[in-house]
């Protein structure tokens, strides 16, 4: 607990420490604190940028884990690794086309579909989460919708040329299915 005193012309103040503010600040590491401001601003620039470059790939690191889970069908590992990466980057769509995936695959589709709308409202979708959400979509015999997305994802130039045909494939097969009765 340090105390100051303030110089003032002839009269000295003395600021008493704050409680709440020594409660925070117990387990700080102030030789950290020390050794940053020894620092050049440049060299802090450059620890700060080695720091985000360590994060991002950790974060990669995240998101190839819960893809090779999911390709490993080990959906709940998947879904929870995917809902960890949303929950410290909410917009990450990657995360969403792999807990949509897992859910779909554990026969939650309603739940899959819910989260890519949700997503979508929120956020607007890249081609695969658009054609993700046409497929499931389709399974709930929404062929309108399912058309929409699926001619929203061919519009995108980021497709390869596998997927743009998947999609086209798909199209048919729902204007096929939507021009035939529903199955009882």
């Amino acid at each position: 607990c340090l105390r100051y005193t303030a110089p003032m012309s002839d009269q000295r103040i003395v600021i008493e420490p704050d409680p709440v503010i020594e409660e925070f600040t117990k387990d700080i590491d102030r030789t950290l604190l020390r050794a940053n401001l020894k620092l050049t601003p440049e060299q802090r620039r450059n620890a700060e940028a080695a720091i985000e470059e360590a994060q991002y790939a950790e974060f990669q690191a995240e998101l190839t884990r819960a893809e090779t889970a999911l390709e490993n069908k080990q959906f709940k590992t998947a879904l929870e690794l995917a809902a960890a990466i949303r929950k410290r980057d909410p917009k990450n769509e990657a995360a969403v086309r792999i807990r949509v995936s897992a859910l779909s695959q554990t026969k939650r589709k309603r739940e899959a579909l819910a989260e890519a709308d949700k997503f979508i409202e929120a956020n607007g979708a890249t081609a695969l989460l658009a054609a993700q959400r046409g497929y499931l979509r389709r399974d709930f015999r929404n062929m309108r919708g399912a058309l929409e997305d699926f001619n929203a994802a061919l519009k995108s130039t980021a497709l390869t040329s596998e997927q743009r045909h998947n999609i086209s494939r798909a199209i048919e097969e729902t204007k096929r299915s939507a021009s035939q009765p529903a199955a009882q």
